[in-house]
């Protein structure tokens, strides 16, 4: 079991835990997973690498936590007054790593005893093998799965503009982390309480409009957001990778329940394709079949 070294309350519903690992750390490229246990639920998580550092040997994850005040059926968590419908991310996620090391609420995770076991990293890197002028897309909890690949876009040489969506100003987070490795940066909220107002999709249709010489498109998030920016750079011609880890991390719950569940990753997934897929070339009702999820509407 590896030991907590700090947690950061980043929003109302976002949690950043560091992570002492150092043979994970060491090993560890942008664009991986890794796999966490707790000493309070048995069952592994996927959690993509949101920061490591070699020196210190350690790595960071970024947890999503509920909006609502949630309640128990069985081994789901529901809203209030819903019987039927799962909470935004997975019951374990949320049980597991929802909590400040600091809190006696669950004990196995208080004080000294709070601890993870890290298995990984999983999947290949990404890849950044050319330089040119590259946007990235990414919404909520896939800032995070963003995060070190921007950092090493922008260290290979890559001309980075970052398209970051929250729901609103009280969820956004680490957007001085993206501004620092952007050459330029657009902060998008749904409801306009902060940077342009409106869904993701319309600041990536008006960049890739009015911007020339865009050699490459990286999305990350959920499902419907990666679908979606595809469908938009396909009319431009503009190449395409998309990632599944904020996917499989929480961003679409079920695939976190289902690993909880079963103890291996869904039906047929390479772990090693996590990290970059020709968005362009995706049949997304094949994807979604495969993960066992649905595309939000």
């Amino acid at each position: 079991m590896q030991n907590i070294i700090t947690s950061e309350t980043l929003t109302g519903r976002h949690t950043a835990y560091v992570i002492n690992a150092p043979e994970i750390a060491m090993k560890a490229e942008p664009g991986q997973l890794v796999m966490v246990r707790s000493n309070y639920w048995p069952g592994p998580i996927p959690h993509a690498i949101a920061d490591y550092d070699r020196d210190k040997g350690t790595v960071t994850i970024v947890v999503r936590t509920p909006r609502f005040e949630e309640t128990r059926v069985g081994d789901a968590i529901v809203e209030p007054g819903d019987t039927g419908s799962q909470s935004p991310v997975g019951p374990s996620t949320e049980a597991v790593l929802s909590r400040d090391p600091g809190s006696s609420e669950h004990p196995p995770l208080s004080g000294d005893n709070a601890s993870f076991e890290l298995t990984g990293p999983l999947g290949r890197p990404g890849r950044t093998e050319t330089t040119g002028k590259i946007v990235c897309v990414t919404k909520g909890s896939g800032v995070a799965a963003l995060f070190p690949r921007l950092r090493q876009y922008k260290e290979k040489g890559w001309y980075t503009i970052v398209i970051a969506g929250y729901s609103n100003k009280d969820d956004i987070f680490w957007a001085e982390r993206l501004d620092r490795h952007s050459d330029e940066l657009y902060v998008v909220t749904d409801d306009g309480s902060f940077g342009i107002k409106g869904p993701v999709r319309q600041t990536l249709k008006a960049v890739c409009e009015h911007t020339n010489d865009i050699d490459q498109v990286f999305a990350v998030g959920s499902l419907k957001l990666l679908k979606i920016s595809s469908d938009i750079t396909r009319n431009y011609m503009i190449p395409t990778l998309i990632s599944l880890n904020a996917v499989l991390d929480g961003e679409d719950s079920r695939v976190a329940d289902a690993v909880v569940t079963n103890g291996e990753a869904p039906s047929d997934f390479d772990w090693n394709q996590a990290a970059d897929l020709d968005g362009h070339m995706q049949d997304f009702d094949e994807l979604t079949h495969k993960l066992g999820i649905q595309i939000a509407k």
